[in-house]
């Protein structure tokens, strides 16, 4: 799994990791992600939710590039919240440039002087984290995926973990 993730994040620092993007509508997106992700966790102590607000727009991203930053955020809680069960939601807010997706976890969260380490590449935020299966690479990916869409990301620790992704809205003729 190491290695894979280090070809990864190899391919996407020299450029090899070539970027579909295509504009998609970001509720929907959404709202398909999570109900996947039901169906693939039915049987395990882990409840997916999508909090859309009904607010439509669309982005210019790479969806299967956000389906791995979702994904990575979906394995960061599983392995470190810490409770069961676990509930993880998918929050859309709309911002004044576009699109605040909020991924939360009912966790432990993270010490507070740990938040602005979350995203370095290898950083593990706690010594007991040491003691599970990870390598502190998948919030490097998160960040440096979100970033390369041209979005950016924060974490916060209230009431277990959010990871805050800013999205640009894409703006559609005729609207």
């Amino acid at each position: 799994v190491l290695l894979n993730q280090l070809f990864y994040v190899s391919k996407l620092e020299t450029g090899n990791m070539p970027f579909h993007l295509h504009t998609i509508e970001l509720s929907a997106f959404i709202e398909s992600y999570t109900k996947g992700k039901r169906e693939l966790l039915e049987n395990e102590p882990i409840e997916v939710i999508a909090d859309t607000k009904g607010i439509t727009g669309y982005v210019t991203v790479d969806g299967e590039q956000l389906q791995r930053v979702f994904d990575n955020l979906l394995e960061n809680s599983r392995k470190y919240a810490g409770v069961t069960p676990l509930q993880i939601r998918i929050m859309l807010e709309r911002t004044e440039k576009g699109f605040s997706i909020c991924f939360s976890d009912n966790g432990v969260g993270v010490a507070e002087e740990k938040l602005p380490y979350l995203f370095d590449e290898f950083y593990r935020a706690d010594e007991s984290r040491n003691q599970k299966e990870g390598n502190g690479l998948g919030l490097y990916i998160v960040k440096y995926l979100i970033e390369a869409m041209g979005g950016s990301v924060r974490a916060e620790s209230t009431d277990g973990l959010k990871i805050f992704m800013e999205i640009r809205e894409e703006r559609r003729s005729g609207r």
